[in-house]
């Protein structure tokens, strides 16, 4: 049984947390992909194979593929994850079934649901392409021609998904696609060096991609680039508040009237990424690679603006900065 330890943290804010961090555990091996559903159950896929959190034990899932083809886990809703491994394979009810194959396209990152979705990945000649996967049938490749590889695929409305990766010329990418009219933007983001992690919030319509220099922040109309400290991981929370973690850190980014990052849980001790981020108004969840799960919950009244869900305000006067870069 692992064992637990309990920190305080106090956001600047005016939130104090309580944490909760439970030991990592050998058995479960090096955690590759992971993602977290509202209800504190995980899926993850790691070099030892494929596991589940029911919220209090790690449980060992059966599976008939390799983990180290495994290219995305995904929650899609309902108690349902899928797994990219070459095909997509759909977790649900403690079992993993296969659900989609596509004999043009590997299939290496994916977001929506099950009845409208993105998937990256390559055509048979290995160039990067993003299909649509709607209602049961596979749309017309998207051709990303600047592309070298596809990193993450995140949605951010109803039909816009930001799609990160690396170009030819060895650039980091990002771009908003819209996959059912076969149209693209490129979004600016000259400071970061490479994309890890991405996510999305469909009802706010905005998008966070992070990686090694930033955060990319978007949304139908402007994007801006803001400093942070190399996340691994990223989320957006329910009153669209935006959680960026790396080992050792989690900040939360609050917006008007002045936009800024604060940190609401460090341990300097703590050096094993996190891979996994998943937040609430009141609570956080984080994964480590090693399966340690670290679990904050909001002490303080967080006040009436976090019961509304609101939009992020994206300044339009940093694109123009970030685009002339």
């Amino acid at each position: 049984m692992s064992t637990v330890t309990f920190r305080t943290e106090f956001d600047p804010i005016a939130d104090v947390w309580s944490w909760a961090m439970s030991d990592a555990l050998p058995d479960v091996g090096t955690i590759r992909l992971a993602d977290w559903d509202a209800d504190g159950h995980c899926l993850a896929v790691t070099n030892a194979g494929v596991f589940f959190w029911d919220g209090s034990t790690w449980r060992s899932v059966a599976h008939a593929f390799d983990p180290s083809a495994a290219g995305f886990v995904r929650f899609v809703g309902l108690g349902r994850w899928l797994i990219g491994a070459r095909d997509v394979w759909l977790y649900a009810s403690g079992e993993l079934s296969l659900l989609w194959t596509h004999p043009k396209q590997t299939l290496d990152c994916f977001d929506g649901t099950l009845d409208i979705g993105l998937a990256g990945g390559r055509n048979t000649r290995g160039a990067p392409v993003v299909r649509a996967h709607v209602q049961g049938r596979w749309l017309e490749a998207l051709k990303l021609r600047e592309l070298a590889s596809i990193k993450t695929v995140s949605r951010v409305d109803g039909d816009r998904w930001l799609v990160t990766g690396e170009t030819i010329a060895g650039e980091s990418y990002a771009a908003l696609v819209e996959p059912l009219t076969q149209r693209m933007k490129r979004l600016a983001a000259p400071s970061i060096r490479a994309f890890v992690a991405s996510a999305g919030a469909v009802r706010l319509g905005v998008g966070c991609a992070v990686g090694f220099g930033g955060a990319l922040l978007c949304d139908r109309v402007a994007s801006a680039v803001e400093s942070a400290d190399d996340p691994t991981a990223v989320t957006i929370d329910s009153a669209g508040r935006v959680l960026v973690a790396r080992g050792g850190r989690i900040w939360r980014r609050h917006g008007a009237p002045s936009p800024s990052w604060n940190v609401v849980w460090k341990d300097d001790g703590a050096c094993a990424p996190i891979v996994a981020l998943s937040a609430s108004a009141r609570t956080i969840r984080a994964l480590t690679n090693g399966g340690a799960i670290l679990e904050g919950h909001c002490l303080a009244d967080i006040g009436e603006d976090d019961d509304v869900v609101t939009k992020p305000r994206i300044e339009r006067e940093v694109t123009a900065d970030a685009s002339s870069a």
